[in-house]
């Protein structure tokens, strides 16, 4: 049997830790901690993009209020409508080259520098870093409850 008073207590300990040093504060109305204020959501087109434009994008929304932002690599742009541009070189400026790395640092370094929090999205619509059909068998995929119940429906039939 697992005695529940030592769990209770290292809980407590961690309650006291992070009130103590802010963590749990969300600030006031008129100045919210940067954990409560909102974040927009930035779409990276792909790594051929300027990285002091994306540093300049990301600390201007913290001037004007944002707690960061949402940063997402979205590649394959024009998907299934279109194709990509003609410029799109993911061999070059793909997910995980050494161009995306230094953008991804350089977003990283303009919201420590702003104070800003930083969300990372990766997904399976976002961020695959290899252009393919939304129908490719090798993307990854996102099981949902639905889906499955009209597969089993469908396979009794």
């Amino acid at each position: 049997m697992v005695r529940l008073e030592p769990l209770l207590l290292l809980h407590a300990a961690d309650v006291l830790a992070a009130s103590s040093s802010g963590l749990s504060s969300l600030g006031t109305f008129e100045n919210p901690s940067v954990r409560s204020r909102p974040r927009f959501r930035y779409w990276l087109p792909d790594a051929g993009v300027d990285k002091e434009i994306v540093s300049t994008n990301i600390k201007d929304s913290g001037a004007r209020g944002a707690g960061g932002v949402e940063f997402v690599p979205f590649y394959n742009y024009g998907g299934e409508a279109g194709d990509p541009p003609p410029q799109a070189d993911w061999v070059t400026n793909g997910f995980g080259t050494p161009a995306f790395r230094g953008v991804f640092r350089a977003a990283l370094q303009a919201h420590k520098d702003a104070g800003l929090l930083m969300d990372f999205a990766l997904g399976p619509n976002q961020g695959q870093g290899v252009p393919a059909s939304s129908d490719d068998p090798g993307l990854q995929w996102d099981l949902v409850r639905t889906q499955a119940l009209y597969l089993t429906r469908e396979s009794k039939d």
